[in-house]
């Protein structure tokens, strides 16, 4: 292996390292062909819980935006997206099946028709590649015999259907562990551990699909390798070594698919057990995820030889990583913890190679990998439609939101304000994640009324079977849909229970949960619910007894598990709760102390710790009633109901702790009487609504948090408005 201070001579730009997103199941490596420039869609599948979570990607800075998720096989290990970005597809080494789903542009999922495929006679998969071309799709088998399923994929529909002659036999008790594609489609190579030393199988790929497996295949690696990548034009293939703590680098034979050895294993260190790699953008660095001490470490690549260079290269600290892969873009990596349920997100200089850390995120259970989809565009956050919960008139108001400015424009061309139930007393609002139903809870009649949005006017019109009961005397208080918009809760304090709805995906229509409601306890008066971004757990305040209480959810039914509590100030007197995007942190504003509680969210359990300095004052006096915390998850704002303004504080990113804004609070009319505060999903605006019968609308300083007048504001709603919820499109 070369030192760094040998290569200062070679100005050559040597075999074609341009780098290439790491790709493939099962630890990373292969070829990623992507659909366009921007990184939109990112998939992770959940081994543990049997899903495949959907995020948007944030273009300015890769953060993941929860856009729900769908239901997998059992034991989802890796997934692969097609190259047109219309589909992805999970393997599932529970089921021995693989799921394929379609993919719109805005996240939006749906099952193929006929998915699961199964693999016949083929079990335990661990590893998937698509072709180049999208024709094929690779499945690595682990069971009982080793082999590799060869799938052909229909271009417009996405169903997938075996080749004859799958699966093609790998040696017996190879125990494959990755996969992946040559840039060309002509090549596809398998690490296989369950020998010692551990092995790499070759084929060539024919035009059908067929694999024959070439001359000298397998050949020898070291100990228990786990992972593979290949440089962008498919010269060298790196491996990840876990059980002998290296990475063996190979010059690809691009027509023949032989391998030849370059130099010895890289050393990555005593008990480092590399378990993924990825090559950087440029192809200059080379990234190892060493799960064994906690780290990612890039290495220097000769850019001639591809040799991994002893010197130069550095480490950042991650706790589990277990996989990681680099963005279509080239400008992040992402790393999978599945031990801790977390997903860490770093830009990577493109000179120096370093990682910076730009957020972690709390995924569902057991994320095992990643994959994206990319478009012509970047994903843009755009504001649509504001609705206002009149409790004074029984209404909704409806306005029209301007994405350049924030200012509201009256809907009442096409019917608003929307009529709820007389004596409804709407007090509650909430929407769900994809903009098509608005969800009112009525403390004067004890149920939920439910509406349809017309996505192109804005205009409400009422759900069949709506509204919906709930027990008698709950004086509904608060309600929350789920991220992945299957569930409905309700907290409600007169009857001090929590009611739970499934939620038709096509109608609206609310189906109460076996089970519900589900008490909070005696006499504790529930007052306010929200689900965290993973949608695995619900927080409920009590504002009798001065609790915040966590809540399981069971991922199929929706139904609520037993409650934890966590006490509170003896005089708190919550009104309202929060849980950042990246569900790490969950705020509660305590009017009767004047302070904001914030905990840390453990990504695994749920449970609660308070974070360092928690409660944070607000000021002496304010009445906190209501916060918000923007989508990217740098900034909390709060309606002070008491001093009729808004407080604003900056949120640590490591720690979830607070800080107060510069100029905070920003202030309201007089007497206002704030009760609703919310943030639209572009982050640019703050909407406040106040019980004097006006909507307030902010501008967001984008690098400060600091909030400004929209012109025009504020805007007139209807009598006594109580909750505000905004909806957009992406």
């Amino acid at each position: 292996m070369k030192s760094l201070a040998s290569m200062l001579s070679i100005i050559a730009l040597g075999l074609g390292l341009v780098g290439c997103p790491s790709s493939g199941g099962g630890g990373g490596g292969g070829t990623e062909v992507t659909s366009g420039s921007f990184t939109r869609v990112a998939l992770v599948p959940n081994q543990t819980d049997n899903t495949v979570s959907v995020f948007l990607v944030d273009n300015a800075n890769g953060r993941l935006r929860p856009r729900g998720y769908v239901v997998s096989g059992t034991n989802p290990r890796a997934i692969a997206v097609h190259p047109s970005g219309n589909f992805f597809y999970t393997i599932n080494s529970g089921s021995n099946d693989v799921s394929a789903h379609a993919v719109s542009s805005t996240g939006l999922a749906t099952a193929v028709t006929g998915s699961p495929f199964s693999l016949g006679p083929a079990t335990g998969p661990t590893a998937v590649a698509g072709s180049p071309n999208g024709q094929f799709l690779f499945v690595a088998n682990g069971g009982i015999p080793n082999g590799v399923s060869v799938l052909s994929i229909n271009q417009a529909s996405g169903v997938l259907t075996e080749i004859s002659g799958s699966p093609f036999p790998l040696a017996p008790a190879t125990g494959p562990t990755a996969i992946a594609i040559h840039p060309s489609g002509n090549l596809l190579f398998v690490t296989n551990n369950n020998s010692s030393p551990g092995t790499l199988s070759v084929f060539i790929i024919q035009s059908t699909g067929f694999l024959s497996e070439i001359s000298g295949s397998p050949f020898q690696v070291v100990l228990n390798p786990q992972a593979l990548a290949l440089n962008a034009t498919g010269t060298v293939l790196y491996v990840a070594n876990k059980g002998s703590n290296s990475i063996s680098a190979f010059s690809v034979n691009p027509n023949t698919g032989d391998l030849t050895q370059i130099a010895n294993p890289f050393d990555t260190g005593v008990n480092t057990a590399p378990s993924s790699v990825a090559v950087g953008p440029g192809g200059q660095f080379l990234y190892v995820a060493n799960s064994g001490t906690g780290a990612i470490r890039w290495v220097p690549i000769d850019p001639v030889s591809g040799e991994l260079m002893i010197l130069g290269g550095s480490n950042v600290a991650v706790a589990n990583p277990q996989f990681i892969r680099i963005d279509p873009a080239g400008r992040l990596l992402y790393a999978t913890d599945s031990a801790s349920d977390l997903v860490s997100v770093f830009s990577i200089d493109p000179i120096a190679g370093t990682l910076t850390s730009t957020g972690t995120r709390a995924m569902r259970d057991g994320p095992a990998a990643l994959a994206f989809v990319s478009g012509a565009a970047a994903v843009t956050p755009t504001p649509t439609f504001a609705y206002v919960a009149n409790a004074g008139d029984d209404t909704v108001s409806a306005f029209a939101i301007t994405p350049a400015t924030g200012f509201l424009t009256d809907l009442a061309g096409v019917g608003s304000p929307f009529s709820v139930v007389p004596g409804a007393g709407p007090v509650a609002l909430s929407a769900d994640p994809l903009s098509r139903f608005v969800f009112a809870g009525n403390s004067g009649t004890n149920d939920v009324s439910a509406f349809t949005i017309n996505g192109t006017t804005g205009s409400l019109t009422g759900i069949t079977g709506s509204p919906f009961s709930l027990t008698s005397g709950a004086t509904p208080q608060s309600v929350a849909t789920d991220p992945s918009g299957r569930h409905l809760y309700v907290a409600n304090q007169g009857s001090d229970n929590v009611s739970a709805f499934s939620i038709a995906s096509g109608t609206g229509i609310l189906t109460a949960v076996t089970g519900s409601p589900f008490s909070t306890g005696a006499g504790t008066g529930p007052r306010a619910v929200t689900v965290e971004p993973s949608g695995r757990f619900a927080y409920v305040v009590n504002a009798t007894t001065n609790q915040v209480i966590q809540f399981p959810i069971n991922q199929t039914s929706g139904a609520l598990g037993a409650g934890v509590a966590l006490p509170l100030a003896a005089t708190a007197a919550p009104r309202a709760t929060v849980a950042g995007p990246d569900g790490r942190f969950l705020y509660v504003a305590n009017s009767g102390t004047h302070t904001i509680s914030a905990y840390l969210i453990a990504a695994a359990d749920g449970s609660l710790t308070e974070l360092a300095g928690s409660p944070f004052l607000v000021a002496p006096g304010t009445g906190p009633v209501s916060l918000s915390v923007d989508p990217l998850g740098q900034f909390l704002y709060v309606a002070n109901g008491i001093t009729h303004n808004v407080s604003a504080f900056a949120i640590n990113q490591t720690s979830g702790t607070l800080a107060a804004l510069a100029g905070s609070p920003f202030a309201l009319a007089p007497a206002t009487s704030p009760q609703s505060i919310t943030v639209d999903l572009s982050t640019r605006f703050v909407y406040v609504a106040n019980a004097s019968g006006a909507v307030t609308a902010f501008a967001i300083n984008q690098t400060t948090g600091a909030l400004s007048a929209v012109g025009g504001s504020p805007f007139a709603a209807g009598l006594n408005p109580s909750a505000i919820t905004t909806v957009g499109r992406f």
